[in-house]
């Protein structure tokens, strides 16, 4: 039996909860199925991701076990503000004996959200890079590369494809600004985003080309 009582906003929230934890275990849909009980299919737990349904309080309470979080937290998230986030930091790190239960139940559940906000804005990264570049110029590419395509995905659509012929010269302008005011190790990273930018403006000549 489903839970019924659920509006449409809220199963959403649940199935994105839901589906961070998955993604978060690396599991597909069918392995995390088998985890939660014998019944659950493939197509159960896309139907919780997607919204249409949600977990019974059974099932609940295993997802909750598997991603080590409360129950609370998947119907409902932490509803934590950045404040009360910081303050328990401050305990975690000054006075960690005085760390009630409730504190260490409020701290997993902060860093389990923290991981659905990160998978949102990682799919959102993703589908904003794909719409500007070749799919399959992007599977290789490292987090740190990814990132900076994102950027550059952003600045393209900003700048009409880049028909500005500055653009890939403002960048690396840029990069070299930054080099005059970082440290050695920082620098190392540096070189490896302007190699990785200097592959993507490639991929850019490419797209003005097609224009």
């Amino acid at each position: 039996m489903e839970v019924t009582y659920m509006n449409e906003n809220e199963k959403r929230k649940v199935g994105n909860r839901v589906k961070s934890i998955r993604v978060g275990l690396g599991l597909t849909m069918d392995e995390f199925a088998k985890k939660i009980d014998s019944s659950a299919k493939s197509g159960t737990i896309a139907n919780w991701e997607m919204g249409k349904n949600a977990p019974n309080k059974k099932r609940l309470k295993k997802i909750a076990e598997l991603g080590d979080v409360s129950v609370n937290y998947l119907l409902h998230g932490t509803g934590l503000s950045l404040k009360d986030i910081e303050t328990l930091e401050n305990k975690f790190v000054h006075s960690p004996s005085e760390l009630s239960e409730k504190d260490k139940i409020a701290a997993k559940d902060s860093a389990a959200e923290l991981k659905e906000v990160s998978l949102k804005f990682y799919e959102k990264t993703i589908n904003d890079i794909s719409s500007v570049f070749d799919a399959d110029n992007l599977r290789n590419l490292s987090s740190s590369e990814l990132v900076l395509a994102h950027s550059m995905a952003i600045l393209l659509f900003t700048a009409d494809k880049t028909k500005n012929p500055i653009f890939s010269t403002k960048i690396g302008s840029l990069l070299s600004l930054i080099s005059f005011s970082i440290s050695k190790k920082d620098k190392t990273i540096l070189n490896e985003t302007r190699k990785a930018f200097d592959s993507l403006i490639i991929e850019i000549s490419k797209i003005n080309n097609r224009d």
